[in-house]
């Protein structure tokens, strides 16, 4: 569990920086749409995750061997909780886009 709060406490911090980011750049590039999207593709591409997609590895690896989750015997994969998977896709420019996309 406490990994999964520094999870969403490290993901809290990147999406405040990243909305931050964003907006500046906006500002920075007035109305100038295709400057923005073009200069906001090369800030996702360069932007680093590595801290937060360690975490996200760690829990994908341990989190259903320390809740001790079953198994599935159809599937041979954990059962999932609440309907959903326990996975964490880790982050990176294709996540930036879709949730702060290069657009109006």
């Amino acid at each position: 569990m406490q990994r999964l709060r520094e999870i969403e406490d490290a993901l809290t911090h990147q999406r405040a920086a990243l909305e931050r980011a964003h907006g500046e750049l906006r500002e920075s590039c007035g109305g100038d749409a295709d400057l923005f999207a073009r200069k906001w593709r090369e800030i996702a591409c360069g932007w680093r995750f590595d801290e937060l997609n360690e975490l996200i590895r760690q829990h994908n690896d341990y989190y259903p061997i320390e809740r001790n989750l079953p198994i599935d015997p159809r599937t041979g994969d954990y059962v999932k909780i609440v309907g959903r998977s326990y996975r964490r896709e880790p982050l990176g420019p294709d996540w930036i886009l879709e949730h702060f996309p290069p657009g109006p």
